[in-house]
């Protein structure tokens, strides 16, 4: 059962952007950090 695994991974990346500390990031890294968790979810896509 592969899925609840799936589930918290994606849940914990989109929780690091609502936290207040996301905030307190560099923009360079803001921007970073929504290609780094693309990249996280293409081998789980296919």
């Amino acid at each position: 059962m592969i899925l609840p695994g799936i589930q918290a991974i994606m849940g914990i990346q989109l929780i690091a952007v609502i936290n207040w500390s996301f905030e307190t990031l560099t923009p360079g890294h803001q921007r970073i950090h929504p290609v780094a968790f693309s990249w996280s979810c293409l081998p789980l896509a296919g």
